[in-house]
């Protein structure tokens, strides 16, 4: 008894998976024609949402592999962009080199009462860009802040 395939085997098993992906297109396109549509619709915004999610983790990893600090990465923003707007709120503009001078004053004075690397501090502000320049200043010294937000309810 032979194992081989003939070529007429061959040419059948061929036709045989043409008509089964043809059928199944059929019936995927008939019964199914809403959810191709939306799929279509929606492929563009999924794929660039996709690619945008995979640069995140990477960076991610990135920074994690670095052992870098959310001062680290808000150091390199500064040199990149001293100049350009960090927070726009209530018609002030705040730029990132402002906020760096301002952080690092906030930092320095927590460090100078005494406050140290694993300490806890609760911020318990109003929305505004001190609430964010204060966590940052802190979190430059390693300070652990609290966040309480005013503005819930």
């Amino acid at each position: 008894m032979s194992t081989e395939i003939t070529s007429s085997e061959l040419t059948i098993l061929v036709y045989v998976l043409v008509i089964f992906v043809a059928a199944s297109y059929s019936y995927i396109v008939n019964k199914h024609y809403k959810i191709i549509w939306i799929v279509l619709r929606t492929l563009h915004r999924d794929l660039r949402g996709i690619f945008r999610l995979a640069r995140t983790i990477i960076r991610i990893g990135i920074v994690q592999f670095r052992n870098n600090t959310v001062g680290d990465a808000f150091n390199q923003t500064v040199a990149k962009y001293p100049c350009k707007t960090c927070f726009y709120f209530q018609d002030q503009s705040w730029n990132f080199k402002d906020v760096h001078e301002l952080s690092n004053k906030i930092g320095n004075y927590f460090s100078t009462q005494g406050f140290r690397k694993g300490d806890v501090i609760g911020i318990f502000m109003e929305n505004s860009p001190l609430y964010a320049v204060t966590w940052l200043g802190l979190s430059k010294i390693g300070v652990v802040s609290a966040l309480v937000n005013t503005s819930l309810r």
